[in-house]
């Protein structure tokens, strides 16, 4: 079958005979006679003639020609200075499905880059924009090769006509541009040594057009290395002490201006991913300077304004703060610059001060970012009815704003704090659908997803290509892997985002809090405390530093750590959670039950501060109050797994083994509240008198998760089943790996039952001035029954082994 298409004119006609089939887009096909062929490509100059070919590969080529028309027609509209806003971002919104297509995406490049843009062409509203990533990429590409498209456009002018003596300059021209010898002369990397290779491509794509060896070569024979100059800062080494100037400022157009301040910028924003500091702020400093050299006032704020977001990207959060307050000086009618402070200011939770800059940022004219930040200190201070209303009325006020996805993404992580993990799905879900390209959506919704309990979802969302490299996303994805057991992964993947991101503290936070997990204590302690010292301003580096230490039985550090941290960061719930959890573990249930339900006064949506609550209800053997509890929490959140294992674990101590099966999971386990639930189900065996499935069950357990802390209730839990069964040197040689608390109690029987009385004894008289109260009425019967004391036995073997499963059972969930 032969066949013509044309993207220009959308049209694809069959040749059947006597007769032409058309297809049109949005047309109905319909037939016509073969002379009426001329007039259906009237005005278009890309119509192509197929040969025997198929039907399905003409709609292929037809489309592809179609998408790459309509893709530059939509391009010259959104670059336009003279078009409209509203079609603009129509135009956009549609140019962005477009280029999904590589050949789309060089076909246009091939015509951005056959001349410089005009000098009154505005894209900052494109490139700033989070909607349009893969135009705002394309443009920015664009803009980034101005001076070599220059002059790549200033050396073919000046070619002379005489050249083209069997075919027209014009003609010549337009091939050389379809064909993209304009893109791969003017997007050759100008600090390598491509050059040639370019050339020599040139000639190829350009050899069936005549005299095309001499127009090439007369074209490119000033193209070397020197002849182009980037107004690039320099900056091969911290100490070089010179740089290439700019050409002299009135030489230079607006536009060119622009260009060269986007290169600037993204150089400083390169320098600060590195690490390099010192050279990012003088670099920053130089540009801010020329700026204000010209009398730009006004563009150096947002210089300073968009160097100080990516600062905080990076989790350089004293450098966004520096730069974001300077920028207010610069120029202080903007409410940007007002905003950005205030953005700062609340990462060193200085909320009167944010406050402050808040009222400025309105007063200046930005009513919309000032209602957001204002939404933000609310949820910042866990008032969080108050902010979920106020994100979601700005959110309605400002519905057709391009920044209204800072409302929409308060609103989802407000439902999720509150727990409300469905009802936060649904607003990214509804987000997302608003604007689909916003990765720190994307990442948001995500992590619901995980917090659902829908780990590989979790995974494939993270995994998403608009989030490639993404910094939220890739730490998203490290804590999914740590999470769900994945250890050696997790800290591959950790170790990966630290060297693309070295001065991120949330990934080394995620390292240390994986090593915490697979046992490397001092490894853990030592990250957290170098983030502790550098950023001060991440809480989680305080708690994770408190919670290796209590991990490390130094609980007297761990205690300080936390009333430290606590002070520090009044308002963050792991660190009150904490804080009344080390209180736990010193033994201090008193008061470490005030400062649970103190917690849940503060974070009444809070359910780790209500499942604290509800352990330590179950520890002091509260079971009424600690089931009535566990209620409650399973009532709001009916899969919340950790209050689930904790009301089993109650059921379990008490004898209603079938009610406490049906409370755990079903299959293998993969995060650590599986795996609690895991060893619930291995005590019931236990309890229930079958030894040796137990031991099976909680050999699995020992052996398979990669857990440290979940693998010592396993060994306990063993050395209980192995001393059932009489082998006392099996339950001592298990024993080794565990310590504290129960541990000691469990060591002492198994010494004693193994006859090592003289070292059972040493335990004993350890035990005497330092074991948990609860724990001595067991103590003091396993001590009688071997007689390491002298008491009368008052205890037979069956109470020992009920007071050391109950006890387990309360600890462990």
């Amino acid at each position: 079958m032969d066949a013509i298409y044309s993207g220009q004119s959308a049209t694809l006609a069959f040749l059947e005979g006597a007769e032409v089939r058309v297809h049109r887009s949005n047309i109905d096909e319909f037939t016509i006679a073969r002379e009426g062929l001329c007039y259906l490509y009237r005005g278009s100059n890309d119509a192509v003639f197929l040969r025997g070919v198929t039907e399905a590969e003409a709609q292929r080529q037809f489309e592809l020609s179609w998408r790459k028309d309509r893709a530059l027609r939509l391009t010259l509209i959104a670059i336009d200075p003279e078009e409209a806003e509203d079609l603009q971002r129509d135009a956009l919104d549609c140019l962005e499905e477009l280029i999904t297509n590589d050949q789309v995406v060089q076909f246009i490049e091939n015509q951005l880059y056959s001349r410089p843009f005009p000098a009154d062409v505005e894209l900052e509203h494109i490139l700033s924009c989070p909607s349009w990533p893969l135009t705002a990429k394309m443009l920015r590409d664009a803009l980034t090769q101005q001076a070599a498209i220059r002059e790549r456009r200033e050396a073919w002018d000046a070619l002379d006509a005489s050249l083209f003596d069997k075919i027209e300059k014009d003609i010549f021209e337009e091939q050389a541009i379809l064909r993209g010898a304009f893109r791969i002369l003017s997007s050759t990397d100008l600090t390598g040594t491509n050059h040639n290779v370019a050339i020599l491509e040139c000639y190829r794509i350009l050899a069936s057009l005549p005299n095309a060896r001499s127009v090439v070569s007369k074209w490119t024979h000033d193209f070397k290395l020197e002849s182009v100059k980037l107004h690039l800062i320099k900056d091969n080494d911290e100490d070089a002490k010179t740089r290439h100037e700019p050409a002299a400022r009135n030489q230079l157009s607006p536009f060119q201006s622009f260009s060269n301040v986007l290169q600037q910028q993204n150089a400083i924003i390169e320098k600060l991913r590195l690490g390099s500091v010192r050279l990012a702020r003088r670099y920053a400093d130089e540009l801010v300077s020329s700026q204000l050299k010209q009398g730009n006032h006004a563009y150096a704020a947002k210089s300073l304004c968009k160097l100080a977001q990516e600062a905080k990207y990076f989790g350089l959060n004293s450098v966004q703060l520096e730069w974001a307050l300077r920028a207010t000086d610069v120029y202080p009618d903007d409410p940007w610059a007002h905003g950005q402070a205030a953005d700062a200011l609340l990462e060193f939770s200085r909320i009167d001060e944010a406050i402050v800059e808040i009222d400025l940022c309105e007063a200046k004219g930005d009513a919309e970012f000032a209602a957001t930040a204002r939404a933000r200190i609310l949820r910042y201070q866990g008032r969080l009815d108050e902010a979920l209303s106020a994100f979601r009325a700005v959110r309605d006020t400002y519905r057709n704003s391009e920044r209204n996805y800072f409302a929409w993404f308060g609103s989802a992580e407000t439902l999720r704090e509150m727990w409300k993990f469905e009802d936060a799905l649904a607003e990214y879900d509804a987000a997302i659908q608003e604007y689909p390209n916003h990765v720190p959506l994307l990442c948001g919704r995500a992590a619901v997803l995980f917090d659902l309990g829908r780990s590989k979802d979790a995974l494939e969302a993270y995994g998403d290509p608009r989030c490639e490299d993404n910094l939220y996303a890739r730490n998203g994805k490290t804590t999914v892997l740590k999470e769900t057991g994945r250890l050696d992964e997790a800290i591959d993947f950790a170790d990966q985002s630290i060297e693309l991101f070295p001065t991120d503290p949330v990934s080394r936070c995620l390292k240390a809090d994986i090593l915490r997990a697979s046992g490397d204590y001092l490894g853990a302690l030592q990250v957290y405390a170098q983030v502790k010292a550098s950023n001060p301003t991440i809480s989680v580096a305080f708690s994770g530093f408190a919670e290796v230490l209590r991990d490390m039985r130094r609980l007297s550090e761990a205690v300080a750590a936390y009333e430290e941290a606590a002070e520090l960061f009044p308002n963050e719930s792991r660190i009150a959670n904490g804080r009344a959890n080390i209180r736990k573990v010193n033994d201090e249930l008193a008061v470490s039950l005030a400062l649970y339900e103190a917690n849940v006064r503060k974070f009444p949506y809070d359910l780790i501060a209500k499942v604290g609550r509800a352990d330590l209800l179950k520890r002091l053997k509260m079971d009424e109050d600690a089931i009535d509890a566990y209620n409650q929490i399973i009532k709001i959140s009916p899969n919340y797994r950790s209050a689930r294992n904790g009301k089993a674990a109650i059921l379990a101590a008490l004898g209603d083994y079938a009610a406490a099966d049906a409370l755990l999971p079903v299959g293998l386990p993969a995060t650590r509240d599986d795996w609690i639930a895991w060893h619930i189900r291995g005590m019931i065996l236990l309890r229930k008198g079958f030894y040796d499935q137990a031991i099976k069950h909680l050999e699995h357990g020992s052996n398979q998760s990669t857990f440290i802390r979940e693998r010592r209730y396993f060994a306990r839990a063993l050395s209980i089943a192995q001393m059932r069964k009489g082998e006392f040197e099996k339950a001592f040689k298990i024993l080794e790996t565990t310590g504290g608390g129960i541990s000691n109690v469990l060591r002492l029987h198994a010494l004693a039952g193994a006859g090592s009385i003289d070292h059972a004894k040493a335990v004993y008289h350890e035990l005497s001035s330092r074991c948990p109260s609860r724990l001595v009425a067991l103590r003091d019967a396993i001590a009688a029954k071997f007689g390491i004391s002298s008491e009368p036995v008052h205890y037979n073997d069956n109470w020992i082994f009920e007071a050391e499963s109950d006890e387990l059972l309360r600890e462990a969930a």
